[in-house]
């Protein structure tokens, strides 16, 4: 063939393929103040990349304030649409953008409810959305706060969707009542936690910094409002959030998106930090917001099996104080899936935050969750 016809014949080919693609449609959810929920027709959460959802030109999608309405359409909840190369249209033949899509309030709540294990001295709360697919509130995580230390003690976390709430359970709106949440912190005080607990913001030590007690990266990324709130900020050293810590986080990441459907996980603190002159570390006068430690749970719910992981909240302990500290046989170097943790073979440096792992059994035997 002439090489003339044949680059011809190539470029027609390239030239037809660049002009028959069609443009993907985008919505920016980061944009938004209340972010709906995109849903596909069988009513799964679309893919998101950069708190980014794609929907591909041809695709329908459905977003959804579930039981609240849109802030520009107040008589509608959940708007159909399709990608039509680049346009995403209403099932009313509408274009739509992205600022279309700001619901009224925030679709994951937190409701005052009874949480299993979680004393009297603290409040159970529920980390709730409301799935129109199922009709019922689907329960995120289950949070025992202690009121006196103004601390989650644990954090239950449910990474499927069949965790309903009874529709006979008592439900009250946590945020209705104001007085109660900043008697968390003290009533003369006008602050949020928020305030209080920056990330960054240096409580006591230029190197105590605020970690989210349960980790953003374990939800679907149109769930991670649900970790914002600042009920779930504690106070760790940054040596520690940037230490074995964070290596624990990321293992838990991982091994959560390949077994979303059988595990539940469980976050949690103990004690309160001791400073090496024998005193409490206080954030404010009478509450201990600074952990002696954090640790997580992760737990097979068909054969019951499970570890736990304990991480020392001071990167200052001396060895003699973490032979104190430690209560179980370590078995971190049989758990297969903490790859991060034993790769970097940090995981017994005290300032790294010092780390040990726990059969559930032995766990459970000093810890009721």
């Amino acid at each position: 063939m002439d090489v003339r016809i044949l680059c011809c014949f190539i470029f027609s080919v390239v030239g037809l393929t660049h002009i028959d693609a069609k443009e993907s449609c985008r919505i920016n959810l980061s944009s938004l103040r209340f972010r709906p929920f995109v849903l596909t027709s069988e009513g799964n959460f679309f893919p998101t990349q950069n708190n980014t959802v794609v929907i591909n030109s041809g695709n329908n999608a459905s977003v959804s304030c579930q039981k609240f309405n849109f802030e520009k359409y107040p008589k509608k909840s959940t708007i159909k649409t399709v990608c039509d190369n680049g346009k995403l249209v209403s099932d009313a033949g509408k274009i739509l953008s992205t600022s279309d899509f700001d619901c009224e309030l925030k679709i994951i709540d937190i409701m005052k409810c009874n949480v299993k294990n979680c004393d009297e001295k603290s409040l159970g709360l529920c980390y709730l959305y409301y799935d129109s697919i199922k009709s019922a509130n689907v329960k995120l995580a289950e949070v025992c706060f202690n009121k006196k230390i103004s601390r989650i003690t644990f954090a239950r976390v449910h990474l499927s969707r069949d965790a309903t709430v009874n529709s006979d359970e008592k439900l009250y709106d946590f945020f209705e009542k104001i007085p109660v949440f900043r008697d968390l912190i003290g009533a003369n005080d006008e602050n949020t936690l928020n305030t209080l607990l920056a990330n960054d913001h240096e409580l006591l030590y230029d190197y105590m910094t605020v970690q989210k007690l349960i980790p953003q990266g374990i939800l679907n990324e149109q769930l991670q409002d649900a970790v914002k709130y600042p009920i779930n900020n504690v106070g760790l050293w940054k040596s520690v959030v940037e230490g074995n810590w964070r290596s624990v986080n990321r293992d838990i990441e991982d091994y959560a998106n390949t077994n979303r459907d059988s595990i539940d996980l469980i976050f949690g603190t103990h004690q309160s930090l001791i400073s090496h002159d024998g005193k409490v570390v206080y954030f404010r006068k009478n509450k201990e917001m600074i952990p002696q430690f954090v640790w997580a749970v992760a737990y097979e719910k068909k054969s019951k099996n499970g570890v736990a992981i304990i991480t020392l909240n001071d990167p200052y302990a001396s060895l003699k104080q973490l032979k104190a500290q430690v209560f179980c046989e370590s078995i971190c170097s049989t758990v297969p899936w903490l790859k991060s943790l034993l790769k970097n073979d940090n995981y017994d440096r005290p300032g790294m935050g010092y780390t040990f792992c726990c059969k559930l059994q032995d766990f459970k035997s000093i810890y009721h969750v």
